[in-house]
């Protein structure tokens, strides 16, 4: 298992190798190149609260900080402490899938399915975003806190003296309140796990989970008020968030917009082709549009309540989805409908799940001597198409100019990604390229300032090399 493990953080780590050196890119610049807050260590909340206008995660911003103190704004280092993290939490994917898998199958097999999805999971390029864009460190920081508030949940089931591992959990569970609200999923999570995989019995399905609630009554009472650290952080912090100030869409018609966007996510999670740091996607006001969507998730939640009684591996997988898709996915309105980073740990309990119904097929089609060959053949096999992807996709992490002529390759209809491309082109000289692309960006949005001051000062610029170009002609 050791070898197996090595292997595995190797591949990790070659796959993301052309990230490596990547520069700082969107909110990399603002919030690290050029935040004078993390220039600092002490007093901690110099880096944790202050310093630029977007809301702080006080945990993730402090990390900055001590990359910061050791190595100033090489992004190298920025970079090894997000694959650090992604290995870290590719480590407790496997234990939390191999005890999850356990207590559902009682299989001895239960250890390499985990490893198997932690391995697809690790090197699936869906991740690229959450690992190698820097900033979105918040996004991994606060997988690592949930994935750590439910193993430290399953150690004290097991444990003599659970007090403590409950007390890590918990501490867990506040620890990733401070590095993003998605993780107050934490407490939700770990209460399906509860009931569905250590307290689920045939004949009482539903009322397990009355029992797993009443069994530590104290533990889910204080770990179901860590969320409201998020909550006060977000009140904190309320005027930093432009979600709030200038909305795009309202609670319902972000809902309505959801199921098309997990569906678009589920698409990429089987085929992860022209992934995108910024899809810059807005919200479809058309019932008939809308209304698949709908149905598809009240078909997929009729299929849990489904399994609740007689599947219970199939409602624990649709459930955790959801609920760990729930804060962003639901009826909290957030500016950008879609962002793949949100996928991030929900596509670790779709491994967990593939695999394991891979496993079973396997299990139930081929004779006994032939099956373990067949399951690492098939893990290597899609292992290595996915680091492949992986590998070619961090190349557009090279350079900000890379990126967003990616971007508006990927979706041309955005005009934020035309303007940073303008931007991006104008800083490099290439002064008509410019142009044009501010000119595809106010094509799409004809009254954006900034778009405006952008283009009046690239016309400056060729005015002025005009005019020197001119003036040594005459010379």
């Amino acid at each position: 298992m050791l070898a197996a493990a090595v292997i595995v953080a190797a591949a990790t780590l070659v796959a993301h190798a052309p990230a490596w050196r990547g520069a700082f890119v969107s909110d990399d610049i603002s919030e690290i190149a050029e935040n004078p807050a993390i220039r600092v260590l002490w007093p901690p909340w110099v880096p944790m609260f202050e310093g630029t206008p977007l809301p702080h995660r006080p945990l993730p911003y402090y990390t900055f900080a001590l990359n910061y103190a050791a190595h100033g704004l090489d992004p190298w280092g920025y970079h090894a402490v997000n694959l650090v993290i992604h290995l870290a939490n590719g480590w407790l994917v496997w234990w939390v899938g191999r005890e999850i898998l356990r207590r559902l199958s009682g299989g001895e097999a239960s250890g390499g399915v985990a490893l198997a999805a932690a391995t697809l999971w690790l090197v699936h390029p869906l991740c690229t975003q959450a690992v190698d864009y820097i900033y979105q460190r918040i996004e991994s920081l606060g997988a690592l806190a949930l994935l750590g508030t439910v193993a430290c949940f399953l150690r004290g089931t097991m444990s003599p003296r659970p007090a403590r591992w409950l007390a890590a959990s918990v501490a867990a569970s506040a620890a990733g309140m401070l590095c993003k609200e998605h993780v107050a999923a934490a407490p939700v999570a770990v209460l399906l796990v509860d009931w569905l995989a250590l307290r689920w019995r045939p004949a009482a399905a539903w009322q397990s989970l009355v029992e797993a609630l009443r069994s530590r009554p104290i533990y889910y009472a204080v770990l179901f008020a860590t969320p409201l650290i998020a909550v006060g952080l977000v009140i904190l912090q309320r005027d930093r968030y432009t979600d709030f100030r200038q909305p795009l869409a309202g609670p319902l018609l972000y809902a309505a917009n959801q199921p098309l966007v997990i569906g678009e996510y589920l698409a990429r999670a089987v085929w992860p082709a022209r992934l995108c740091i910024d899809w810059y996607r807005l919200p479809i006001e058309n019932p008939a549009l809308l209304a698949p969507g709908v149905a598809a998730v009240v078909l997929v939640l009729a299929v849990a309540a489904w399994g609740v009684r007689h599947a219970r591996g199939v409602a624990l997988v649709i459930l955790l989805f959801l609920a760990l898709l729930g804060p962003t996915s639901s009826v909290l309105p957030v500016n950008d409908l879609m962002v793949e980073h949100r996928m991030y740990l929900p596509l670790a309990v779709l491994c967990v799940g593939v695999c394991a119904v891979g496993h079973g097929l396997i299990s139930r089609h081929l004779p006994a001597a032939s099956r373990q060959a067949a399951a690492i053949g098939a893990t290597v096999l899609v292992a290595c198409a996915l680091a492949a992807t992986t590998w070619n996709r961090c190349h557009a992490y090279q350079s900000r100019l890379v990126m967003w002529a990616d971007v508006v390759t990927k979706a041309p209809r955005n005009p934020r990604g035309w303007q940073t491309l303008a931007v991006e082109l104008w800083q490099a000289g290439a002064l008509e390229e410019a142009l044009e692309s501010a000119d595809r960006s106010l094509a799409i949005v004809p009254d954006a300032a900034v778009t405006q001051a952008t283009r009046a000062a690239i016309l400056v610029d060729i005015d002025r090399r005009q005019q020197e170009g001119s003036v040594s002609t005459g010379q």
